[in-house]
């Protein structure tokens, strides 16, 4: 369908038949100036920039995650792969920004 779809994780240990989490994180970033548009999946809201350009979605809430699905959908027929700007956040003190993908 021409879309791009990001997960982001925490660290997961898949011993044979169930997945023990073992880190998490408890907020996101996620910007692109790509030409499209983000979808609102479960745990992720889409935000509403001033930019036209900049288009980014974020967390719903601030408890902890395992695993988040980001849909991007460009417009038209563009077949180049997007760049997202990514910033992470552990915990309050521990975050992560400008995450190139």
């Amino acid at each position: 369908d021409g879309s791009w779809e990001l997960t982001m994780s925490g660290n997961m240990e898949c011993p044979l038949d169930s997945v023990y989490v073992l880190d998490s994180f408890v907020g996101f970033l996620v910007k692109t100036f790509a030409s499209g548009y983000f979808t609102k999946t479960e745990g992720v809201q889409v935000l509403k920039c001033d930019d036209w350009r900049t288009k980014a979605v974020t967390h719903v809430d601030r408890r902890a995650k395992a695993n988040i699905r980001i849909v991007f959908i460009p417009y038209g027929n563009q077949y180049h792969q997007p760049r997202f700007n990514i910033t992470v956040v552990k915990e309050f003190k521990i975050f992560w920004t400008n995450i190139e993908v």
